[in-house]
């Protein structure tokens, strides 16, 4: 905002002081147009008031371009630091969350969505983990976005599975398939759009990162629906969670897949117990066969003395 220090009938504090009282203008930086640059005491107390510069009339175009790209850049510097804090604040909390707790897939899952939609302002999303056999994705947390799924009602999960072609179908199967982070802010023009059911909701704006291990997607994690339109900012955000949810996922595999490596060395046990049991309770048949043999063969042969004395 430009303001004349001298508006007519007002004097431009009263208007300063307006803008800053008033939330839509609060934040916006204001340069003041003054008469006189030296007065120190006056430039001063703008400066408390908020103002940001000002510029000593008589007014050039080029001196007002060259202050407003200044105050840009500062913008968009301090946008960006304030942005980066609080990010790297809900990476540690979430990151704490997922270390200190250990929680099962599901509550994972609820939590990395909940930081994901918090930090994007989405409306609608999901969090979905990928089962390493057959490749399915298995949404543990969705918010009212997917309605086109299948339900397992055995593991009483949302499932989608892959098409016959061996590829994820849709918007959110593009992440999947590309292995790679996206967004788009107009979904239907999207190469990988198929549309949407009868009774789902309009996807207005989607995101989607998929939760990478190497060069494998374990995971991946869908939002839309922001209030405003997607960046690049909250795509790399999203990306910092999805590695954070990876490391989650992968660390809750390694630990089933040493229960079951564990239980089965203790069915191994079982087994090889059992039937070294077995076999003694045989070689006890065995030496008790073999006793009576010996008893039968003893009183055999001291007949045989008694008979040839």
């Amino acid at each position: 905002i430009i303001l004349d220090e001298k508006i007519d009938g007002k004097h431009g504090l009263e208007v300063m002081q307006g803008l800053r009282n008033k939330r839509v203008t609060s934040e916006i930086p204001v340069i003041i147009l003054t008469d006189d640059g030296h007065d120190t005491e006056r430039m001063v107390r703008w400066l408390e008031h908020g103002a940001f510069d000002w510029i000593v009339k008589p007014v050039t175009d080029t001196i007002v371009q060259a202050k407003v790209r200044i105050v840009q850049r500062l913008r968009q510097r301090d946008e960006a630091l304030s942005w980066e804090s609080k990010l790297n604040a809900a990476l540690a909390g979430l990151d704490r969350a997922l270390v200190e707790q250990s929680p099962p897939v599901d509550e994972i899952s609820g939590l990395v969505l909940d930081y994901a939609k918090k930090l994007t302002q989405s409306e609608y999303g999901f969090a979905a983990s990928i089962d390493p056999e057959t490749g399915t994705c298995i949404a543990h947390t969705i918010a009212g976005m997917m309605e086109e799924c299948r339900v397992n009602n055995e593991l009483k999960k949302i499932t989608f599975p892959r098409g016959k072609n061996g590829r994820y179908p849709g918007l959110w199967g593009h992440a999947l398939n590309t292995k790679k982070p996206f967004y788009t802010n107009t979904p239907k023009t999207h190469e990988s759009s198929i549309g949407t059911p009868d009774g789902h909701i309009r996807i207005k704006r989607f995101l989607a990162v998929p939760a990478m291990i190497g060069n494998e997607p374990i995971g991946l994690l869908a939002l839309a629906n922001p209030e405003k339109p997607y960046t690049v900012w909250g795509l790399n955000a999203v990306t910092r969670i999805a590695v954070l949810y990876a490391l989650a996922l992968q660390r809750l595999r390694t630990h089933e897949e040493l229960i079951q490596y564990q239980q089965h060395l203790e069915d191994q046990v079982k087994r090889r117990t059992a039937s070294l049991a077995e076999a003694n309770e045989k070689l006890k048949d065995e030496i008790k066969e073999r006793r009576k043999f010996e008893l039968v063969l003893k009183h055999t042969n001291e007949e045989l003395l008694r008979e040839h004395i």
